[in-house]
């Protein structure tokens, strides 16, 4: 591909006068394919075959990646400078999921043609796990009555430096809700890869006075 076709590739000598009798203006020599030609030598026609064949691998440069282990960046934008005669095909050569594992690495994307040539190119990886816990705020007791709703997340906060919302869950397997007493419940916070941190509270749990005033009703 991308060769002149001229008379010199099918006369073994310099034979003046050969010439093509095709029109070879009409090949694209970029595109690959096999035609059919005649050329006149030594004053006789003859059939020949013209073989464009792309025997050339990509080229491409790799761009090193600093990032988060959930920012998988596509194929293309980490390799820069991709250049060949044909359309590439741009890839990772292997499987590529999500979270990464934290680490530097030498990923290899591969550079391919239609015709079969190919160019691995090692990309750089620099990954950053996620192994902070989130930071979570309990409120020291909670007051409930009998039979009585709690809102236990109430006073609650959680944050973390990655997850926007991680998940807070309460367990209370050590309240016996039908007796008044002092149990403590835990709250646990959970990010999106599965770090977690836990803090105790104290739930007061008392009977249900024969009167009593919701708090939307006081306030």
């Amino acid at each position: 591909t991308g060769t002149p076709v001229t008379i010199d590739l099918f006369v073994t000598e310099n034979i003046p006068g050969s010439s093509f009798i095709t029109d070879v203006s009409l090949i694209d020599n970029m595109v690959p394919g096999t035609y059919g030609l005649r050329v006149k030598t030594l004053g006789i026609a003859r059939d020949v075959i013209l073989d464009i064949v792309d025997t050339t691998a990509p080229v491409g440069e790799p761009v090193a990646q600093v990032l988060f282990q959930d920012d998988l960046p596509p194929a293309s934008d980490v390799v820069t400078g991709v250049s060949d005669l044909a359309p590439v095909t741009i890839a990772y050569v292997n499987e590529m999921t999500v979270p990464m594992e934290g680490g530097i690495y030498d990923v290899p994307v591969s550079l391919s043609d239609p015709y079969g040539n190919q160019t691995i190119v090692n990309v750089p990886f620099d990954v950053t796990a996620d192994t902070t816990a989130p930071s979570l705020q309990v409120p020291t007791c909670i007051y409930a009555f009998i039979g009585g709703s709690t809102s236990y997340l109430e006073n609650v906060t959680v944050s973390d430096d990655f997850d926007p919302e991680p998940v807070v869950t309460v367990d209370l397997s050590q309240v016996d809700p039908e007796t008044a007493g002092v149990y403590q419940i835990t709250y646990t916070a959970t990010d999106a890869h599965g770090n977690s941190v836990s803090k105790p509270s104290d739930l007061i749990l008392e009977q249900m006075p024969e009167t009593s005033l919701e708090r939307s009703e006081v306030y």
